[in-house]
């Protein structure tokens, strides 16, 4: 009885091993397929890992292509407006002019005192008025 048990055993086992082994193996050809890539994706890959060491930018070739034919292109920033930096990534921006603080003068006094003399130039003159005692 026992015998029966273990063959039984050893027949699940080894039936358990041969699955695995399949399956294994059936992961192994999906790999397998699946490294068969067309060279497409591999050049296109590269390409974009060369622009990004290069650093330039779409904006940057056209001007370049654009200033090695002769066509100067200056775009008109508006530098009265408020929201310029919105939607731009974070940079200083540079003043193109600078600001004059303007400083505020001080107003001419009234006609009438202009000429009188400052205090403590002259002193001041008593009234003819007779004291009443």
């Amino acid at each position: 009885m026992s015998e029966r048990k273990q063959d039984a055993m050893n027949e699940s086992m080894l039936k358990a091993l041969m699955d695995e082994q399949e399956d294994e193996n059936q992961i192994q050809r999906e790999i397998h397929r699946s490294q068969q890539s067309h060279s497409t994706f591999e050049t296109l890959a590269n390409r974009i890992i060369d622009d990004a060491r290069s650093g330039q930018t779409h904006r940057s070739v056209a001007n370049s292509l654009l200033s090695n034919i002769g066509v100067e292109n200056t775009p008109s920033r508006k530098t009265s407006n408020p929201l310029r930096h919105v939607g731009q990534r974070a940079k200083k921006i540079p003043l193109s002019s600078r600001k004059i603080r303007r400083v505020k003068r001080q107003s001419k006094a009234p006609l009438r005192t202009r000429h009188r003399p400052s205090v403590g130039q002259n002193k001041a003159q008593m009234s003819p008025r007779t004291l009443r005692l």
